[in-house]
């Protein structure tokens, strides 16, 4: 549920807006993937008066991927393993005023895994698998310069319940140091349980539990966060 555990923030991805992107299958288990976005998007507007403007600016992202399959007693365990580099290059002025740059420039990796299965259907996907993630940004011009997270998911943990999943995550984002003066703290970081009950094909309801410490770079006390979501299909 916590957007840390869904993107990686060291990523400074443009507001809802234009872009475009395409994807190369190179081979069956091999991609190449490009996109460009209006980087000084703003969701609220249509995008026009921003993506063709005077001075436009673009972000731009590459990314190459590798889908594998390991053996096990039953069944292939799939994965797949990405990595990426960006450009943003609209105008940024870094912590020290002197210093600015429109060739913002970053790199991530991510990669998620199979790691056991329950049973030897091919099309059954019950079982554990886990997931990695890291970026790196200029600390010159971004406050989060270096980011992971990692995390686990069971399906069908409960023999009477095959399409329930419990997951368990955990992230950590680290401040740049030149920018201090906006965060107290060196990191942020993020632990968070949820199960999500699978009644029917329309109707899934999830509790969650998060602790956040350091919430924000700030001297504030650590963050205990529950909620509940629910999920109507139709």
């Amino acid at each position: 549920m916590n957007a840390s555990l869904v993107d990686d923030p060291a990523i400074p991805f443009p507001e809802q807006g234009l872009g475009i992107a395409a994807s190369w299958d190179i081979t069956d288990s091999w991609y190449l993937m490009g996109g460009a976005a209006d980087a000084q998007a703003d969701s609220r507007a249509s995008g026009f008066d921003t993506a063709f403007n005077d001075e436009p600016a673009y972000f731009y992202a590459l990314e190459t991927g590798k889908s594998i399959s390991l053996s096990s007693a039953k069944g292939n365990l799939p994965g797949t393993y990405r990595a990426g580099l960006w450009v943003d290059r609209q105008d940024k002025t870094g912590f020290a005023a002197s210093k600015s740059t429109s060739e913002d420039t970053g790199f991530y990796i991510s990669c998620d895994q199979m790691l056991i299965k329950e049973n030897q259907d091919p099309d059954d996907s019950q079982g554990l698998g886990g997931f990695f993630r890291w970026g790196w940004a200029d600390s010159e011009y971004n406050s989060v310069t270096n980011f992971f997270s990692f995390g686990v998911q069971a399906a069908g943990l409960i023999d009477t319940r095959d399409e329930d999943i419990l997951g368990i995550g955990y992230s950590r984002g680290f401040f740049s140091d030149q920018a201090s003066q906006t965060y107290l703290n060196d990191y942020e970081s993020v632990m968070e349980w949820y199960y999500s009950f699978q009644f029917s094909s329309s109707f899934v309801l999830s509790p969650n539990l998060q602790y956040v410490s350091n919430p924000g770079g700030q001297d504030v006390s650590d963050a205990f966060i529950m909620g509940l979501r629910m999920q109507l299909i139709y």
